[in-house]
């Protein structure tokens, strides 16, 4: 049994996968919040941390001897470039922290995808630093969050955002012939991935999860045919 911390637990991925780090009893989970006020949750040990101070981070970790970090920060602000990077930094300074997950959960970003996505900079940067570090870790990719899709008839905590296919409008606006594969992934199936690898000896740079991989065509008669309409 180890001490698992989630950081963004109360967040959209991040609280999916603690979740169903509660529901398991090999490891014990702990959130790291920002928030001082308790929280009700018997199953969860809260520690309220400054990401902006790798120190008292560090700190936090080894008086919880925390073994594994699973960051599901947000893209936004300056979470990955502070909250991340620095977390990384008391990671690496913590005796007790041997792994550490950096928040991905999506695609096989190329670098070039910073031109339009300058946020991933501080994506990138994580790996780097990682690589550099004495951490164990690993990058979850799981394509594209089939919730996005499934709003409001599947229990998700990530917010609607179709993109290609509004399901609800039975419009699609589908990139190129439509024959190019992607992979959707549900959410809870991603945690059930993340939790289940905490048991694994050894961890690669990245693990691939995929619910389904799907053409934009294939998906549209799904769609048609699960609604009785014609997009």
């Amino acid at each position: 049994m180890v001490n698992i911390a989630v950081a963004g637990g109360t967040g959209k991925v991040g609280k999916t996968i603690l979740e169903v780090l509660k529901t398991q009893t090999r490891h014990k989970p702990f959130l790291l919040t920002r928030s001082s006020t308790p929280r009700n949750d018997d199953t969860v040990t809260s520690v309220t941390v400054n990401y902006s101070d790798v120190t008292s981070l560090a700190e936090a970790l080894e008086r919880h001897e925390i073994h594994t970090v699973i960051c599901c920060l947000p893209y936004e602000g300056n979470a990955l470039e502070i909250g991340q990077g620095n977390l990384i930094k008391a990671s690496e300074a913590s005796v007790h922290t041997k792994r550490f997950v950096p928040s991905a959960f999506g695609i096989n970003y190329p670098k070039e995808a910073v031109k339009e996505l300058p946020v991933l900079a501080y994506y990138f940067q994580a790996i780097e630093t990682l690589r550099q570090s004495s951490l164990e870790w690993t990058l979850f990719q799981n394509g594209c969050f089939l919730d996005y899709w499934g709003h409001p008839h599947i229990k998700s905590y990530l917010r609607p955002s179709p993109f290609g296919i509004d399901i609800a409008g039975k419009v699609a606006a589908i990139p190129g012939d439509g024959d190019a594969r992607f992979t959707v992934t549900y959410s809870f199936d991603v945690a059930k991935y993340v939790v289940a690898a905490m048991d694994l000896d050894e961890w690669p740079e990245t693990t691939r999860i995929a619910g389904d991989i799907i053409t934009w065509k294939e998906f549209v008669n799904l769609a048609e045919g699960t609604t009785g309409s014609k997009f």
